[in-house]
């Protein structure tokens, strides 16, 4: 109604009610596909994760090992660095966040396709790693190596824990009630906020005021993986490869459609 009233005003006034009007459309549509889209993704990570095929930790942490990483020497120099640890504490956090923030700007922006280019990144990422999930489960880090809390400290009091007693219950065999509001993330091979990081940054890629800020913040995210979302290395370089490999089928895709 909006954009019928004043599509054609030419005061100021009208236009940026119509732009307003048109940024609204934008996000109501989204919201119509992401609120099922996250009901969803959330069960299948659910379902992927109640199996009882051993868990995978023990060769993940190996893997680590053979390229040279200390898991927990890595988590000790972090853990000495406070300032440095809380930076990471709230990269980490930023992701949901940031996703939220990105759909109200594509929207009120009216870059419409560069939200639709988000959606689909995060529906074939979602499906690929919850694919991986269910072939090698993985409880993280801190449930293999279970390091004591003074460890920690300068991390949150459930790093890379706050899945762990959910994912017993689903490896258990018993029934189980999905709660969508109460979901927790389950899949830690490989690391999906790793995939977020190079995601976000690369659908605000050629913004100039946004890509520069986002690109440092995943940058800490993705490092905050590790000592606060208790990945392995090995989880981190698995998300950071099947983003990148996403990006480039998308964008191949994309141009096979148009192409003449």
């Amino acid at each position: 109604f909006v954009h019928d009233r004043h599509g054609d005003d030419p005061k100021p006034i009208g236009r940026l009610l119509c732009r307003f009007a048109g940024g609204l459309r934008i996000l109501v549509t989204s919201c119509a596909v992401l609120l099922p889209f996250g009901f969803f993704s959330g069960l299948l990570m659910y379902l992927a994760s109640a199996t009882d095929a051993p868990l995978v930790d023990p060769w993940l942490a190996e893997l680590d090992a053979a390229i040279g990483f200390d898991w927990k020497q890595f988590l000790a120099a972090a853990n000495s660095m406070p300032v440095l640890a809380s930076a990471l504490v709230f990269a980490y956090h930023s992701t949901g966040p940031l996703l939220a923030l990105l759909f109200i700007y594509f929207s009120f922006t009216l870059r419409e396709e560069r939200l639709y280019e988000l959606f689909a990144l995060l529906a074939l990422t979602t499906l690929c790693t919850t694919m991986i999930q269910a072939s090698f489960p993985a409880a993280g880090a801190y449930a293999l190596f279970v390091p004591s809390r003074d460890q920690f400290s300068s991390f949150t009091d459930l790093a890379g824990m706050w899945h762990y007693t959910e994912l017993v219950a689903l490896r258990s065999g018993e029934p189980f009630t999905y709660h969508s509001a109460n979901s927790s993330g389950m899949v830690t091979f490989p690391s999906f906020h790793t995939i977020l990081g190079v995601v976000t940054w690369y659908v605000v890629r050629d913004i100039r005021l946004l890509s520069p800020a986002i690109l440092v913040l995943n940058a800490l995210m993705v490092v905050a993986t590790v000592p606060e979302g208790g990945h392995h290395l090995i989880d981190v370089i698995a998300g950071f490869a099947i983003a990148v490999a996403t990006i480039l089928l998308l964008r191949r895709a994309a141009r096979a459609v148009q192409a003449p």
